[in-house]
């Protein structure tokens, strides 16, 4: 398939990219290790370089434990690199940044406040007038489907619910950048997919540039403009593939489409290689 390009085929391809398309993030030359509680040395990651474009959706898959989630956590600032930096607009990212948005797998919501009070949390810290963020919490609200559930405290909500006021407490702020680590992860497939197609609307209105990591190829390529695939540890890219499949797009439809199920037997031949030496 010509649209599909693993990362060595792509350079000329990016040069054209960069040209119309702004940077937003770069990750250049990171190396990072562990040091373990009784003095082991593990490298989690070599020499590791990546561009994000602006608006772009990219999803970083590989296979368990090869530091997908330490690169996030390494682009977000939470993680400082033994070597390397990385930059956001040309910038270097130290610490935690406000202009970065970060969901976890972990049930982060507050049990003591309720679901507007959870979705207004961070404007409430950048001192938002309360009209002004109960005004952007309800929007949100409404936009995900959980109107009359503002009063409600997290532990009357199912799952997926919690799911929901997480992702909205997240983009309430407006981050310019959205770092999600398989934020999904622990939920059953029906309820995945009701919130991949959150995504996939909410990201369709306010275009933000997403950092995604996920196990699950399909949730990457579904999701999605590029699908970056990690080796096993001492991780590096090893490939990078366009997924270009048109948007908006329907979660519910898009695992039929040919060249869906073309893309995912490509580049599960390409990670299958990595999952057989990780085990």
């Amino acid at each position: 398939m010509e649209a599909v390009h693993k990362v060595e085929e792509r350079s000329n391809v990016k040069e054209l990219k960069s040209k119309k398309k702004k940077i937003k993030l770069s990750v250049k030359n990171i190396n990072h290790t562990f040091k373990s509680q009784n003095g082991d040395m593990t490298k989690a990651l070599s020499n590791v370089s990546l561009n994000i474009e602006e608006q772009g959706f990219v999803a970083l898959v590989g296979p368990s434990g090869c530091g997908k989630s330490t690169l996030l956590n390494i682009m977000s600032g939470l993680i400082k690199p033994n070597q390397g930096q990385v930059l956001l607009d040309d910038i270097p990212v130290k610490g935690v940044n406000d202009r970065i948005g970060y969901m976890s797998q972990a049930d982060t919501l507050l049990p003591w406040r309720n679901v507007i009070d959870n979705v207004a949390l961070g404007l409430e810290i950048k001192d938002v007038s309360k009209e002004e963020r109960y005004e952007i919490a309800q929007r949100l609200i409404d936009r995900v489907g959980l109107s009359g559930f503002e009063n409600s405290y997290p532990f009357e909500l199912s799952g997926g619910m919690r799911k929901r006021v997480t992702l909205i407490r997240t983009l309430a702020v407006d981050p310019e950048i959205l770092f999600m680590d398989e934020p999904f992860g622990p939920l059953d497939c029906f309820t995945k997919e009701m919130l991949q197609e959150d995504i996939l609307k909410l990201w369709q209105e306010n275009k933000k540039t997403v950092v995604y990591v996920t196990h699950d190829l399909s949730e990457a390529i579904t999701l999605a403009d590029r699908v970056v695939i990690m080796t096993a540890r001492p991780s590096i890219i090893k490939s990078d593939y366009d997924i270009p499949l048109t948007r908006p797009r329907s979660v519910m439809d898009i695992r039929f489409n040919s060249k869906f199920i073309e893309l995912e037997k490509m580049i599960w031949n390409d990670l299958k290689e990595e999952v057989k030496r990780e085990g």
